[in-house]
């Protein structure tokens, strides 16, 4: 493998001011590796692949149960295995335009969710919509996969 000689970044020359020669090097070299990488792979995705999602409710529990099946164990790519986060809405709306609560974004693929999480009551039917998005950086997400309706 060639390391291409490379000129460091002015953030990279800073953090190595009036440090050693060895970690100029060092990152100077990891400069490298990463320009290469992003060459190759077409630069860096603004978005992730889409994951498989499945959402079900567990009969007379009151739960809802979604899955996430991250895009690289169902054939589509993800691939840097770049850890994936993830936000999962629910709604009691199919369009998601009111009665909508957002989970705290995760790298978490298996939810259990109780009906009163989602504004529903112990003991009396649930019925909603949950849709998925998922990012590298946490900001930038791809178009979401939504469920049908779901009563738990």
């Amino acid at each position: 493998m060639s390391t291409a000689k490379i000129k460091p970044s002015d953030a990279a020359q800073a953090a190595v001011k009036g440090r050693s020669f060895q970690l100029q090097q060092l990152l100077e070299n990891n400069e490298a590796r990463i320009s290469s990488l992003e060459t190759k792979t077409g630069a860096l995705l603004s978005t992730p692949p889409q994951a498989a999602v499945s959402v079900s409710a567990v009969t007379g529990s009151g739960r809802f149960v979604i899955r996430i099946t991250n895009p690289e164990y169902v054939n589509r790519g993800n691939l840097p295995k770049t850890p994936l986060l993830h936000l999962v809405e629910f709604s009691t709306r199919p369009d998601f335009a009111s009665g909508m609560i957002a989970f705290p974004i995760s790298t978490q693929t298996y939810y259990t969710v109780p009906v009163e999480d989602v504004g529903g009551k112990v003991g009396s039917p649930q019925t909603g919509y949950f849709r998925v998005q998922s990012s590298f950086d946490g900001e930038n997400f791809n178009p979401p996969i939504r469920s049908g309706v779901v009563t738990a």
